[in-house]
């Protein structure tokens, strides 16, 4: 049995279970930056949303792209962070902002080394699931309460066992770890009935295979509102 970490539908990194979902971050052509030739340097590698993905949207495989705009102060920290052309999903713009908040980069200099802001502007690109041995294909979109989703606790999740058939329906989801709020887990555990995958082969005879999912319903803390432009 393989446990597919779904940060929502994330995985877990090996052969056996589904890539990460691939979010991506580049830089349109920003304004004059401090100097024609300065580029900001995030600070830790290259910045990544990934562990804010929206269970709603991941579940129901929406996709979106978010470009925004805001300043790079003196201690390389974002700041007037404003969404500029939305996704088109609520859900995306708000991690969307609740991630690029933290972005950190190396402080800003003007020409001749002092400390300086600068305005700059990036866009996160939201996509399916990555999936390597287990390939899901389109399916309905699930039904959620979602004042009750967006009303659960930071790090609240589900786990689901789910067996794939043989023509790629799901039968007998199994919530295996209960989170503290059962109209959650009963969500996840028909949500994940509705999945379709590409079958699953033994050589070339289509075979059963069981796997268990974690939702994570909460993977960042909601701010009170959300700034755009």
């Amino acid at each position: 049995m393989t446990m597919l970490i779904l940060a929502l539908l994330a995985a877990m990194a090996t052969d056996e279970v589904p890539g990460t979902n691939t979010i991506t971050t580049t830089a349109p052509p920003p304004p004059p930056p401090v100097s024609a030739a300065a580029v900001p340097r995030p600070m830790a590698g290259p910045h990544s949303c990934v562990d804010y993905q929206p269970p709603i949207p991941l579940m129901n495989q929406i996709t979106g792209r978010d470009v925004f705009a805001f300043t790079i102060d003196e201690n390389g920290r974002v700041k007037d962070l404003k969404i500029t052309t939305p996704s088109g999903d609520p859900d995306l713009d708000e991690a969307t902002l609740a991630c690029v908040v933290h972005w950190r980069y190396e402080p800003p200099k003007k020409p001749d080394g002092t400390p300086a802001e600068m305005p700059w502007r990036a866009q996160v690109i939201w996509s399916k699931a990555n999936w390597r041995r287990l390939m899901r294909l389109a399916s309905p979109p699930c039904a959620f309460d979602r004042a009750r989703v967006r009303a659960a606790e930071t790090g609240t999740e589900t786990l689901v066992h789910f067996t794939i058939k043989t023509d790629g329906t799901v039968r007998d989801p199994e919530v295996t770890g209960a989170s503290s709020d059962p109209a959650l887990d009963q969500m996840a555990a028909d949500c994940f009935l509705t999945f379709r995958f590409e079958p699953v082969m033994d050589g070339d005879t289509p075979t059963e295979y069981g796997t268990t999912a974690v939702v994570r319903w909460a993977p960042f803390t909601r701010s009170a509102s959300a700034p755009r432009n």
